[in-house]
């Protein structure tokens, strides 16, 4: 009877225990961006890219119809011959 009582109580004693918890100081995600952002001396953050190609602000600095999906990589297994 005694271990079921602890049991049971055990439980409601950690969730009483956390309500009387103060409330942490950690700052949000928010506070931490911008404190990170002054320790790093930027100023404003470069938006995100536009799709549109007729967009005068902003455009991608690639183009992907020039890129290489299937690069040639060297065999990781082979030496090269002296």
């Amino acid at each position: 009877m005694h271990k079921l009582f602890a049991v049971l109580a055990l439980p409601g004693f950690a969730l009483q225990a956390a309500a009387q918890a103060p409330p942490s100081r950690a700052p949000t995600a928010e506070q931490d961006h911008q404190q990170m952002m002054d320790q790093l001396g930027i100023k404003k953050l470069r938006p995100g890219r536009v799709n549109d190609v007729q967009a005068p602000r902003n455009p991608v600095n690639y183009d992907e119809a020039r890129a290489n999906p299937y690069p040639v990589w060297p065999d990781p297994l082979a030496t090269a011959a002296r």
